[in-house]
């Protein structure tokens, strides 16, 4: 059944970039497939975002269309190469296949692909490093996505506190850091 999802992503994939292709990066064509394959806009800006960079590493493409792995492990392979050069990128590319192929990376869970990727990205486009570190700060976001029944979702994207909230049964928060960040009470919201 896996198999067959992954075949099908990379199917999704193949025609999504080929699409925008075709219509030479039209903003509407995230319209349209949002009407196809009836998600919202920004899902299906995604996946037209995601085919485009998997267009750039044909072999994690190739590992996905052979059901190696799924859509979402190929996404993040491609969103943490997507600001090296396309030298660079063919270069990670065959040696994530390569790694895979010879089972030294695990498949099953995507976050050692997408670690071993990032390695790859760290070590052969070094000069990536504050480009991925400005593209972060300005991926943060705060969304209300609403939902059945008068119910909504807020989706928070944040980056990783500087340093650690409070523990369970602890009744302070930590002293303040060197960098004297001012603790906020809401940054442990969710923790266990």
């Amino acid at each position: 059944m896996r198999r067959r999802r992954a075949a099908a992503d990379a199917l999704e994939a193949e025609a999504l970039a080929r699409l925008d292709v075709v219509r030479d990066g039209d903003r509407y064509v995230a319209d349209e497939v949002a009407l196809e394959l009836r998600v919202s806009r920004q899902q299906a800006r995604s996946r037209i975002d995601r085919a485009k960079a998997l267009r750039r590493l044909p072999g994690v493409l190739g590992l996905l269309r052979e059901g190696v792995f799924e859509g979402c492990t190929a996404g993040r392979v491609a969103e943490a190469a997507a600001l090296v050069g396309g030298t660079v990128a063919g270069e990670i590319d065959r040696q994530l296949c390569g790694k895979v192929r010879q089972g030294r990376v695990g498949v099953l869970d995507p976050e050692p692909v997408v670690r071993a990727a990032r390695r790859l990205v760290d070590t052969l486009g070094t000069a990536t490093v504050v480009q991925r570190a400005r593209r972060a700060r300005q991926a943060r976001k705060l969304e209300l996505v609403p939902g059945g029944n008068g119910m909504s979702t807020l989706l928070a994207r944040l980056p990783p506190t500087s340093r650690p909230a409070p523990t369970r049964g602890s009744t302070r928060w930590p002293e303040p850091s060197a960098t004297r960040v001012i603790p906020a009470p809401w940054t442990s919201c969710g923790r266990t």
